[in-house]
């Protein structure tokens, strides 16, 4: 059975969502509240078409920082799953960029951690020629 899919349009980009890893984040973070948490976002760029496929996550690892106004991606066995998707996916599916979510009754405007760290992964980006992705849940 094939999965649905959620469709945005933003800056003349298609972005596709995996409705099911869309689901898996939105359950994540509702077990977390009051904290915020986050993850990794893994799937394909077409840079010709402008098409994005957002197809797996990769949840906060065990040494993230989760508090109710804060959330710290930590490292601890990314590099090792990172290469794992590399080698099962034959490099078809790569690192795309990161989601976090916000507390409970707060919107979804940019804190300024989130202006700063958005600016790092455009950097970032900008070096692999491909457009910077953050995704905030709320």
């Amino acid at each position: 059975m094939a999965d649905d899919w959620l469709e945005e349009k933003i800056n003349g980009w298609t972005i596709f969502f995996n409705a099911s890893t869309f689901d898996k984040i939105s359950k994540f973070r509702i077990d977390k509240l009051p904290n915020e948490t986050g993850g990794i976002l893994i799937g394909a760029i077409d840079n010709f078409y402008k098409k994005i496929y957002i197809v797996h996550t990769i949840l906060a690892p065990e040494d993230s920082i989760e508090r109710p106004t804060l959330f710290i991606r930590g490292i601890k066995g990314v590099s090792k799953e990172l290469s794992q998707i590399n080698k099962v996916t034959n490099s078809n599916l790569k690192y795309l960029g990161e989601w976090h979510s916000h507390p409970k009754n707060c919107g979804l405007d940019m804190s300024q951690d989130d202006k700063n760290q958005f600016t790092e992964l455009l950097n970032e980006a900008k070096l692999n020629g491909q457009p910077a992705i953050m995704v905030i849940f709320g």
